[in-house]
């Protein structure tokens, strides 16, 4: 019965490539602005899925410094490694995550 319950835990997980917006507390305003209200991309999972690492895209040069750089599929990709409870919401469909946001920003 244990496996059974972990396995419904873990259904509701973001698998690699979905879209993310993380709930974020550390660094500046700036930065806490940025992360709370980007959608990110789940690039992989860490320690057996408890941590993962999201790539933002359109990051402001301000802010770069902020971020991890790798190489991912042949290209400069800047990240920040997370919590899973640290997800606010994911869906497979970016456009749901800019529904989201939209609606947030005009109190919908």
């Amino acid at each position: 019965m244990k496996y059974l319950k972990t396995f419904e835990l873990n259904k509701n997980l973001p698998e690699s490539d979905d879209y993310v917006i993380m709930k974020s507390y550390f660094y500046n305003d700036d930065y806490y602005n940025y992360v709370n209200n980007s959608i990110g991309q789940v690039m992989w999972f860490v320690n057996k899925k408890s941590t993962i690492l999201v790539r933002y895209d359109n990051i402001p040069n301000d802010l770069l410094h902020m971020f991890n750089k790798t190489f991912y599929r042949r290209k400069l990709e800047y990240y920040i490694v997370f919590q899973i409870s640290n997800i606010k919401e994911f869906s497979k469909n970016k456009a749901d995550l800019e529904a989201y946001l939209d609606a947030k920003k005009y109190n919908l």
